[in-house]
């Protein structure tokens, strides 16, 4: 059993107080990092810190100090576009490294449905199938499996911005038997 990191520390002490806060921030040695504005009384992180020791950075200046603190700069934009994404009902696939649309309704048999996000440019608009939830054959009020749409990005940094580059990829989840309680995420 590893020992709880002092990020695991804070969580639970945020979890402690009843703060639901999310994780759209990150730890640089002991220095929480983050977009919030910690002299705020009301956001959750200045419940667990001295709120004395905030001190207010230049993104530019602390991104541009080292390689470290590049990387830890990108690690806190992928935390927050994460959790941007997670309220559009897209999670984070640790192991595979994408973001991938997820099920977000369920039918009167207690199924997943199939999801489609449309989205408008100028006068023109489309609509995609993000989540395609498959009939089971055999069983049409099972779902056989469902197929998200994932996608990969990460920052990269050019000498006057930061940009993110986008892949497409597809998920297969699988479910045996047909049920959709246990999943398993294949690559393509």
């Amino acid at each position: 059993m590893r020992k709880p990191s002092l990020f695991d520390n804070a969580v639970s002490a945020l979890h402690m107080k009843g703060i639901s806060f999310p994780h759209d921030w990150i730890l640089d040695g002991k220095y929480i990092l983050t977009f919030h504005n910690l002299r705020d009384p009301d956001v959750g992180l200045t419940q667990i810190i001295d709120r004395g020791t905030v001190e207010r950075l230049d993104c530019r200046d602390y991104y541009i100090e080292s390689h470290k603190t590049l990387s830890g700069f990108k690690h806190l934009l992928r935390r927050c576009f994460e959790t941007k994404l997670h309220k559009l009902g897209i999670k984070w696939i640790k192991d595979e490294g994408v973001f991938s649309f997820i099920p977000t309704q369920k039918d009167d048999n207690d199924n997943w449905k199939s999801r489609k996000i449309t989205w408008s440019k100028t006068n023109k608009s489309a609509t995609r199938t993000v989540v395609d939830a498959k009939e089971n054959l055999k069983d049409s009020s099972k779902i056989f499996h469902l197929k998200c749409l994932a996608f990969s990005g990460k920052f990269e940094f050019f000498e006057k911005c930061m940009r993110i580059n986008r892949l497409r990829r597809l998920l297969r989840v699988s479910a045996p038997g047909g049920s959709c309680r246990k999943w398993s995420w294949e690559a393509p």
